[in-house]
């Protein structure tokens, strides 16, 4: 909601999404002219991160130890319970987890934004 509306691709939401999907982590660039009266103590993030023109995405993608999914599997058979806590996008998440063998690449999986005691 930063950038200008008119300067995103019209498949900007899609196309991140899928990239999400694909395993590959994106930083969006974006660019305005900023100029201001006030002190520099006094400028906020919000001053500054407005009214964006959206320059582009940079990709880039983690490669994962080749031995990742047999060590889980060992884990797992040696009665170890795996998980994996990340910060990334749940997208990215999932597809790193499939590919680790943490998650059955077979099955859905479900995303919730609430737990409800």
């Amino acid at each position: 909601k930063r950038c200008i509306a008119m300067s995103l691709p019209p498949n900007f939401e899609a196309k991140a999404r899928q990239s999400a999907r694909d395993g590959i982590y994106q930083l969006a660039m974006a660019s305005s002219k900023f100029s201001s009266n006030k002190p520099i103590s006094d400028i906020t993030r919000e001053d500054i991160e407005k009214d964006l023109t959206f320059s582009g995405f940079i990709n880039y993608q983690n490669s994962m130890k080749d031995d990742t999914p047999a060590v889980i599997r060992e884990l797992r058979d040696g009665g170890i319970s795996c998980a994996m806590i990340t910060g990334d996008n749940v997208l990215t998440g999932i597809y790193i987890a499939k590919k680790a063998g943490l998650i059955d690449p077979s099955k859905p999986v479900i995303i919730a934004n609430r737990i409800c005691d």
